[in-house]
């Protein structure tokens, strides 16, 4: 199985698209903010978090292709493609200083409690708790959410919101990659059995 993993489209909908005609694949991972919530990728399933820069409302025409789906906050869905099966969840949001209906609501780490370890491969985030500054109020709040990924390992954590790749391994072992934004590159992970492998596309598509 070959997935597409993208974040912060916002309105770079050339690169998703470009993106997606030049991997075709199986299934697409989307990290959040998205200036207009529609259908980017014809019969491709596309599943995306919200971020911190979603719209209030959105518009369906009849006829159009389905839209994508929200994961809903914390839940597990499993996606099969011919013989090969993943397992993904999502947190929507970010760790900002101001409360606003965009941050991680705090309730997710009592909805991650309700999961028994390894049954997520891949988590999505919008902003991951690694980023969080130790002067933050969200920072202990922060720590909560990494124990609570940390129990749950799941095989990689995906996350997007500051536009820079980064590679972490947690503790227990846990593998966050952080990457960029739609215009500078994507994701793609390849499952084949139990494993689960990834690489790094640098795109430039251009804004």
């Amino acid at each position: 199985m070959k997935i597409l993993a993208i974040t912060d489209i916002h309105q770079i909908y050339d690169a998703a698209r470009a993106a997606w005609m030049i991997e075709s694949p199986d299934l697409i991972l989307d990290c959040g903010d998205h200036d207009q919530i529609m259908n980017l990728f014809g019969s491709t399933p596309h599943f995306y978090i919200r971020g911190n820069h979603e719209p209030r409302k959105i518009s369906l025409i009849k006829d159009n292709d389905s839209l994508p789906t929200s994961i809903p906050n914390g839940d597990i869905i499993k996606f099969t493609h011919d013989e090969e099966s993943i397992t993904f969840s999502g947190i929507d949001g970010n760790y900002g200083a101001k409360q606003t209906i965009y941050q991680v609501n705090p309730l997710i780490v009592d909805h991650l409690k309700e999961h028994d370890p390894r049954t997520i491969d891949i988590l999505l985030l919008h902003e991951s708790p690694l980023n969080v500054n130790k002067n933050s109020r969200a920072y202990q709040f922060a720590l909560q959410v990494i124990a609570e990924i940390d129990r749950l390992q799941p095989k990689l954590v995906l996350s997007g919101h500051t536009n820079i790749f980064s590679e972490y391994i947690s503790s227990q072992k846990v593998k966050f990659v952080n990457f960029d934004d739609m215009c500078n590159g994507y994701l793609v992970i390849v499952v084949e059995g139990n494993h689960l492998t990834y690489e790094r596309k640098r795109a430039f598509f251009g804004k």
